[in-house]
């Protein structure tokens, strides 16, 4: 076809709409997947993969031994898992660092494209050349399928998890990429890809696991309701680390006057409500006929998961608000002052870390009372959990007290925030061994460091889980109270910015009604 026909064809037929690609997609995910797909690794990745897999079949079909079949299935998945789950995402840990060194991200900035759009392209367009990867595989699915003894919906499912798993393993790596210094993104975004990865290889060289599960509902064997509620909350989890990560990357770039920590705290309350209302709801069912709630679904698992969840997902919540900066951008003060709905709400949502310490307040609260709903269902004689559960709130606001002491106006805070959380962890390490080994009473004189209760829980002869419970509980307290009272200062310019806004207000209302301008 000419040039002449084709722009004809651009300007007289609907069918022209399919060559403005650049249009009809975001410019950013135009621009990075031409990029990925024109480069050496994506070309020789796809070759690679595509040659191992011929050969891998050939000499499994060559052998024509029984397994033959489950053996090339073996070999499609791991393949693919290293491929989406490991090789992409390790693409894109440095995607939005190389923007920062090269000085591109201002000129980026300077169009009409936000921070998240152009993070949010990025990622797109990795999760789009793993979609690429994942049709070519097709072909070998369907020879497999005709060798037969494939169980075709499990292993179909077995394939989208691995493709949602390396979609969010490519978000945690994109997100961490906006950290400019190499050693914490080797342990932030690379550090959590491989951990994300092996773990997907224990699950798919399983194998069997996927299709044990999928045959017990089947049969009617187990709960489904409980394998629903435990398919739906992994869902849910794994989809807000996946955002949550691009939103840190994307505040990361962000100027001051894009304002994503309100975003970022409303999406985290209605994941933290929704958790609050399945324990509550549960707990209260239980209490009026627990002989009725026993027989469709098991109560201690779906509220102990939901418990396990909620702080599983405060965890990356937590670090990721207590190092927002302390700037408060005047656009956000005028945003959240003429939003009604918001504007009671205001002072836990402003951006920055001094107003996000009072929703952290909040939300701990709330999970205070998710275990309080929970005490009727759940037998909780063994202390481990609960000295696991507030050593763990204890030794992020603990660490959260040392950076707003040592390094309060901290332009890096992540950084210092991961130094004084290691340091925590690495003391206490430092205090069970020299206990355990040379003086026993060691541990006690330093029990008011949270982490080193839940490192003393490997002696088999420690008894003092109520005691190591209580400390950690007011250590929380203690270092709640300071905090506050550390970022009362920057809570006050939030207040003095409201009133200048208010009385150039007032100041413009009355130039406008002594000049008789309505």
């Amino acid at each position: 076809m000419s040039k002449e026909a084709i722009k004809s064809l651009r300007t007289t037929s609907p069918v022209g709409k399919i060559f403005d690609f650049p249009d009809f997609f975001s410019p950013m995910f135009v621009k990075e997947l031409r990029q990925g797909l024109r480069g050496k690794g994506f070309i020789a990745m796809f070759m690679v993969m595509q040659a191992l897999l011929c050969i891998s079949i050939l000499l499994s079909l060559s052998f024509g031994d029984a397994g033959s079949s489950t053996a090339i299935s073996t070999t499609i998945h791991i393949l693919f898992t290293i491929v989406v789950c490991g090789i992409q995402p390790m693409r894109g840990t440095s995607a939005l660092n190389n923007e920062i060194k090269n000085d591109t991200i201002d000129l980026i900035m300077i169009t009409n494209l936000s921070a998240w759009k152009i993070v949010f392209g990025k990622w797109i367009s990795l999760v789009a050349q793993s979609a690429i990867f994942a049709v070519s595989l097709l072909p070998y699915l369907i020879l497999r399928y005709f060798l037969g003894d494939m169980l075709l919906f499990s292993e179909l499912a077995l394939f989208a998890f691995v493709f949602f798993t390396g979609s969010i393993s490519t978000a945690i790596a994109i997100g961490g990429s906006a950290l400019t210094s190499a050693i914490l993104r080797f342990i932030t975004s690379s550090g959590l890809v491989i951990v994300i990865l092996m773990y997907t290889l224990m699950f798919v060289s399983a194998g069997v696991a996927g299709n044990m599960a999928l045959t017990t509902i089947i049969s009617g064997t187990g709960s489904t309701l409980v394998f629903i509620v435990l398919l739906f909350s992994m869902i849910i989890s794994m989809s807000y680390i996946g955002w949550l990560a691009l939103d840190f990357g994307a505040s990361a770039i962000a100027p001051i006057s894009e304002n994503r920590s309100t975003t970022r705290r409303i999406i985290y309350s209605v994941v933290l409500g929704l958790g609050f209302l399945i324990v509550s709801i549960t707990s209260l069912m239980y209490m009026i006929d627990p002989s009725w709630v026993e027989s469709f679904c098991e109560p201690e698992a779906i509220v102990g998961v939901t418990i396990i969840i909620s702080l599983i997902l405060f965890v990356p919540f937590f670090i990721v608000t207590v190092v927002e900066r302390q700037f408060v951008a005047e656009s956000a003060v005028i945003q959240l002052k003429a939003n009604k709905p918001l504007k009671l709400l205001r002072k836990f949502l402003y951006p920055g870390w001094a107003s996000g310490w009072l929703f952290i307040c909040v939300c701990m609260t709330i999970m205070v009372a998710m275990l309080a709903c929970a005490w009727f269902i759940i037998d909780f004689d063994e202390e481990e959990f609960f000295l696991i559960f507030t050593s763990v709130i204890s030794s992020l606001s603990f660490a959260a007290l040392l950076l707003t002491l040592i390094k309060r106006n901290a332009v890096n805070r992540f950084a210092g925030y991961i130094i004084c959380l290691v340091s925590t962890y690495l003391f206490g390490i430092f205090i069970t061994i020299f206990s355990s080994s040379v003086n026993k009473s060691i541990a006690h004189l330093f029990c008011w460091v949270p982490s080193v209760g839940v490192f003393r829980m490997t002696d088999y002869k420690f008894k003092d889980e109520e005691l190591y419970i209580v400390i950690n509980i007011i250590t929380l307290i203690i270092s709640l109270v300071l905090v506050y009272f550390i970022s009362r200062q920057s809570l006050k310019n939030i207040t003095l910015q409201e009133k200048k806004l208010k009385n150039a207000e007032l100041e413009k209302n009355n130039t406008n009604s002594s000049t008789g301008i309505e």
